[in-house]
Order: structure tokens, then C-alpha cells, then sequence
């Protein structure tokens, strides 16, 4: 986290929870939520030299990994309605 100029994460209040069992015990500040910086309520990198973290704890990845495990059930089954988009 030293090497870093700006850290951002998904869910800051959820960070905060995993900090109190002990998780990222080096951190001490974040910037900000990743949504902040796509609304445009907070600015990204403002140097070419800035590094910047994105601190992903895994909110919409859980989702993703969960649709595809049934996904592939629900083929394995025959099961469901493949829609056409």
C-alpha cells in the first residue's frame, strides 16, 4: 500500500468490516469508491506519474462465478431458456 498514491475500492464499508477481523491491516487511508470516480464525483489520476489501487473485494466477482456455476447446472440438466440478444 506504500507504493501507491490513491487507493479506491468498491464497497468502503465493507472494507472497513474486513479491517475489523484483521484484513488489510497496513492500509490506514482510502480515497474513495470506484462508483465516485465513474460519476465523475471524484477525479481519477491527475499525473501520468499518479499510481492508483482498485481495492476489488469481490461484490460483483462473486456474482459472476455464482451465475456461471448455474449456468453450467442448468445445462448439464437441460434446464432453461437460452435468450437471444
Amino acid at each position: 500500500f506504500y507504493k501507491v498514491d490513491r487507493i479506491f475500492t468498491d464497497d468502503i464499508e465493507q472494507l472497513k468490516y474486513y479491517q475489523t477481523l484483521s484484513h488489510f491491516p497496513l492500509l490506514k487511508k482510502v480515497d474513495g469508491e470506484l462508483c465516485e470516480l465513474v460519476v465523475g464525483k471524484l477525479c481519477g489520476r491527475v499525473s501520468d506519474s499518479e499510481k492508483i489501487m482498485a481495492l476489488n473485494l469481490g461484490l460483483a466477482i462473486t456474482d459472476i462465478v455464482v451465475a456461471k456455476k448455474v449456468y453450467e447446472r442448468a445445462l448439464a440438466k437441460g434446464c432453461g431458456v437460452l435468450l437471444k440478444y
